[in-house]
């Protein structure tokens, strides 16, 4: 992006290299307490719930325990292209530069099933604490105790899962999620620095670190995110391969809505470039918008996925550049150069 005459810096910070620690200790500590309640009940519920408050936090960009593990130097790069005239608006286009491991649950034959697993997690980590709970104001009934074994052990095999995928798997080439991504976001760049916006300043930004709970996109809004309250953002994430889609709402646990606003421009964006888009809700995919969403700030999600909203080679050995579709990125590149034309153009936005 230097080439295009951006300014570009890049900011370093210090994150756990995996999420699978953050993940797996909080249940862990859900089903240790399965252990310790026949003698401590007290204490277990104290350890349940503890770690059910946990992997919640985690899995919505809340950073709770993710400070205690081993830490690693990554960055974001940031540049941005500044309006002929006074700015009067931002744009904010996000990629992310890292790649992830591979798991299980990542195999083609098990991916489909990626939410249910996730949610009958989420599912796990509330309801024990909650029967414990229920256990202590009666403690007659034992029965309520038995229930909560087979949770117990679906949270154990999550945990071995999880060890399974550190002590076995190398990062994936990551060629879709998210090279195809950067490309479109450089490509931008270059697009935006020759014809540059009236009174929309652009902001470029690559973070690192999306891979585990999004550590990267926390960091850059902790430094800027006063600065770009107002602003618009557009994240570009696995557009490498299947029909592009705008997000409406993300969460895995609860559904955030997506900018209204930056939702009818992506749907008018599809009319103007006559590529055919449309919205769907990201309930499976973490991405940089959901810090956004919870933070509450506008932004909006470009991916693409086949006909039943799944990412193609999502974490998975096979996302390697043989397995991308030039047209699918380009038609990515298209919908989002619009999109940022029309904030530029319009005086209602």
């Amino acid at each position: 992006m230097k080439k295009n005459g951006l300014e570009v810096k890049t900011d370093e910070f210090r994150s756990p290299s995996t999420f699978s620690w953050y993940y797996g200790v909080p249940c862990f500590m859900v089903f240790i307490s399965l252990l310790i309640f026949p003698f401590l009940p007290q204490l277990a519920f104290i350890v349940s719930i503890s770690g059910a408050l946990f992997f919640i936090s985690e899995i919505n960009s809340i950073e709770t325990i993710s400070h205690i593990f081993p830490q690693k130097r990554s960055q974001n790069v940031v540049a941005r292209i500044k309006s002929k005239k006074s700015p009067r608006k931002k744009v904010v286009i996000l990629a992310h530069h890292d790649t992830s491991k591979p798991s299980i649950s990542f195999a083609p034959r098990f991916v489909k099933y990626f939410r249910a697993s996730i949610v009958l997690m989420i599912f796990c980590v509330v309801v024990i604490p909650a029967i414990y709970g229920i256990s202590m104001a009666f403690p007659s009934n034992e029965m309520l105790y038995y229930i909560t074994i087979p949770f117990s052990l679906y949270l154990l095999i999550a945990v071995l899962v999880l060890i399974h995928r550190e002590l076995t798997y190398e990062p994936v080439p990551g060629a879709n999620d998210n090279a195809s991504g950067t490309s479109v976001m450089t490509s931008l760049s270059k697009a935006l620095s020759s014809s540059i916006p009236d009174t929309t300043e652009v902001w470029f930004v690559s973070t690192g670190c999306e891979e585990v709970g999004a550590i990267g996109m926390i960091r850059f809004l902790k430094k800027y995110g006063e600065e770009l309250k107002d602003a618009y953002f557009i994240n570009i994430d696995n557009v490498g391969r299947g029909q592009i889609r705008y997000t409406t709402k993300e969460g895995l646990i609860k559904s955030f809505k997506c900018s209204e606003i930056l939702v009818g421009i992506a749907s008018q964006s599809s009319i103007k470039t006559n590529i055919h888009v449309k919205g769907f809700v990201n309930k499976i995919y973490p991405t940089n918008a959901l810090p956004c969403l919870v933070r509450n700030y506008r932004v909006i999600s470009i991916l693409a996925t086949d006909d039943k909203n799944l990412i193609y080679n999502w974490h998975w050995k096979t996302d390697t550049t043989q397995n991308l579709d030039i047209e699918t990125i380009n038609r990515a590149y298209d919908i989002v150069l619009e999109m940022v034309r029309s904030i530029d153009s319009s005086s209602d936005y």
